[in-house]
């Protein structure tokens, strides 16, 4: 499925009529217990539901597209000639560690034959590590849980120019805008520019009526505030909000 769309300053501020959406999974579980985030974890339970009941809200009651980040990745064609599928196989290869019991990373070891695109990107947001044991036990080690893709428009942003790829300050968050990126060419959608100087996250970008707002702090730098506004017309009128 391949959507032809131009995007545009106009896309922040007229009527949704499509939106990507990420089905919150077990990354935001263990997310939670890292951050300790969620005391009760039944929450959790309650937060996936009411993601779902967004998602039909969108579509039955504002006709609104909703395109999921999960479908989107399970229909890029397995072949290494598919741009986007040779991307992910490269994420998801960075991404493993196969060890045995001596604790030597096994530089020969592949991901065999052609995995599905998703297998691929659930490597990539675990980054595990697979031990194989001398009394050939196997353990498996998540080295990190990214759980932002929930929040897909901290990303990319639009202006008048097209879209703009943001730029996370850490390195989970470098290889989420990847991912980001990934599902946006999924649709036929590629960034006309790419924040590459400190960080930028599109949810700072606030349009609001005559003026915009953007946020400075955590997650998005000075130098990614810079790098914005010098390579787009945003607005005749910014105000920069510290955190």
């Amino acid at each position: 499925m391949v959507i032809s769309l131009r995007a545009g300053s106009k896309a922040e501020w007229n009527s949704l009529k499509s939106v990507i959406m990420h089905n919150p999974g077990p990354e935001i579980f263990f997310n939670s217990l890292l951050n300790q985030e969620i005391k009760n974890h039944s929450v959790l339970s309650e937060l996936l539901v009411m993601h779902g009941q967004i998602v039909e809200r969108l579509k039955d009651n504002f006709g609104i597209s909703v395109n999921l980040v999960d479908g989107l990745i399970r229909d890029i064609p397995v072949s290494e000639d598919n741009e986007l599928y040779s991307k992910l196989l490269s994420l998801a290869f960075e991404s493993i560690s196969i060890l045995s019991d001596s604790d030597q990373k096994n530089s020969s070891a592949r991901i065999p034959g052609y995995m599905d695109p998703y297998s691929l990107f659930l490597l990539t947001l675990y980054g595990p590590s697979i031990r194989y044991h001398k009394d050939r036990a196997v353990s498996i080690e998540l080295n990190r849980v990214m759980g932002g893709l929930v929040r897909m428009n901290d990303y990319y942003l639009t202006a008048p120019e097209g879209l703009i790829m943001g730029a996370g300050k850490s390195p989970e968050k470098a290889i989420e805008t990847i991912l980001a990126e990934i599902v946006m060419k999924s649709l036929g959608i590629r960034p006309d520019f790419k924040i590459t100087a400190g960080a930028a996250a599109g949810g700072d970008i606030i349009p609001a009526g005559d003026f915009l707002l953007i946020g400075y702090g955590s997650r998005t730098s000075i130098e990614g505030i810079m790098q914005l506004l010098s390579s787009s017309n945003l607005h005749e009128e910014i105000v920069i909000v510290h955190e």
